[in-house]
């Protein structure tokens, strides 16, 4: 074997290492979409599969999701939903929207209204909640003495 066809084997080797590299990459998918009607078609599909894996993706960072995901695989989960209508608004704040779902499922009618948010440029859908929320809700009572 020539130190040319030694050169050329370790370069093609690194080439393609680098490529499965790249292209393992572009394949992983951050959690959440790019977009709001994107963010619910993941959401109808993960119904769809009943994966409460790609449901967890769309959760909000830091939201633990789980118990919410559990309610809504056993209301809708699993019935081959088609969306009719897809009604999108974020009128509220650039970094929210909400997103009202009319279709059919093989059990009949389906409707849903989705709270979506938007972090770090990618929009996820409202399930759980986050365990330490930021702020304290201010009281109502008054103040005793």
């Amino acid at each position: 074997m020539s130190i040319i066809s030694d050169i050329r084997r370790r370069l093609v080797v690194a080439f393609a290492g680098c490529a499965l590299l790249l292209g393992c990459g572009i394949t992983e998918a951050p959690g959440g979409a790019a977009s709001p009607r994107a963010a619910v078609d993941a959401y109808v599909t993960g119904l769809n599969q009943h994966d409460a894996q790609r449901l967890a993706l769309l959760a909000p960072i830091g939201n633990d999701p789980a118990a919410d995901i559990q309610r809504r695989l056993e209301t809708h989960g699993g019935r081959q939903i088609r969306l009719e209508n897809v009604d999108i608004s974020s009128e509220i704040s650039p970094k929210m929207a909400t997103a009202r779902l009319v279709g059919r499922g093989i059990s009949g009618q389906y409707q849903e209204t989705l709270v979506l948010t938007r972090q770090d440029q990618r929009w996820y859908v409202a399930l759980g909640a986050h365990p330490h929320p930021a702020k304290t809700p201010a009281s109502t009572a008054r103040p005793s003495g």
